[in-house]
């Protein structure tokens, strides 16, 4: 038996000539029920058929929940001029519990016609129970800022941007096995579980990245353009110890104003550098 909620959110005004915000929220919540259903199994050939019934015992519950909000303030004093201030947040929650015994019955029909539950010989008698509780949580938390800046023949840009994720996993199952009243494996001093699972796993990054660009155009009195790009990035990530600053230069020439031919040179340096941490 599933149940659905869904709930988003979308705003945007303006709170003065120079800002603006922007507003972004979804949250959302599944549930689901799970009861198993008995079964009853005929097999064999004409001479000799075998029945195997289950019946279960127990349901299984499964949650997911994430939500995610994000907040944009726009900044623009001028028209040359625009600062963008940016944060989100996104989580997520999943569960899964259950605890689910299965008894069986294996038998073989003395008559295959019969349908009488007394006309057949028991050849076996068991239980499984599984159990389990599962859980999944997740954060990831973005921080970023932009600037643009326009004027004629020349454009800069640059910003910066953070990044922050948490994931813990816990994992726990187990299943209990009984055949005719003794616990598989057997053991006199202790009641013995089979997979095993116990396990939690907590996972944390941050990372980091800036840039900066700028870029100047030359036209012709014919229409011909020539751009000169140049710029540099850098990057951090705390997990991998990674560390690179990547300069870059573009020249791109357009022999026509409405021409779609466009000559490029592309010359990129990457260096690559190993916090002390790494080594």
């Amino acid at each position: 038996m599933p149940i659905f909620l869904d709930i988003q959110s979308y705003i945007s005004t303006k709170i003065s000539d120079f800002w603006s915000v922007d507003f972004l929220g979804n949250i959302s919540n599944n549930r689901y029920t799970f009861i198993p259903n008995a079964r009853e199994t005929t097999f064999g050939n004409p001479s000799e058929q075998f029945k195997m019934e289950i019946d279960f015992d127990g349901q299984e519950k499964d949650m997911y929940t994430s939500g995610m909000f994000a907040l944009s303030l726009i900044y623009a004093p001028n028209s040359e001029t625009k600062h963008i201030f940016s944060g989100s947040l996104f989580g997520t929650q999943e569960y899964e519990k259950y605890d689910i015994r299965s008894n069986y019955r294996l038998s073989e029909m003395v008559d295959p016609k019969s349908e009488n539950r007394e006309d057949t010989t028991i050849l076996a008698l068991g239980l499984f129970l599984e159990h389990a509780r599962n859980s999944l949580t997740s954060q990831v938390q973005y921080y970023s800022y932009s600037g643009k800046y326009i004027k004629e023949k020349f454009s800069m840009q640059w910003g910066t941007e953070y990044k922050k994720e948490s994931i813990n996993t816990i994992i726990k199952e187990w299943v209990y096995e009984d055949s005719a009243g003794y616990n598989f494996p057997y053991n006199d001093e202790a009641v013995n579980v089979s997979n095993v699972i116990d396990n939690i796993i907590d996972i944390a990054n941050n990372q980091i990245t800036g840039f900066v660009q700028s870029t100047y155009r030359i036209t012709s009195d014919a229409g011909k353009t020539l751009s000169l790009t140049g710029g540099l990035r850098a990057y951090y990530n705390e997990l991998t110890s990674e560390f690179n600053v990547s300069p870059r230069i573009r020249i791109a020439y357009f022999p026509q104003r409405k021409s779609k031919a466009v000559y490029r040179f592309l010359p990129v340096h990457t260096t690559n550098h190993h916090t002390i941490k790494s080594l």
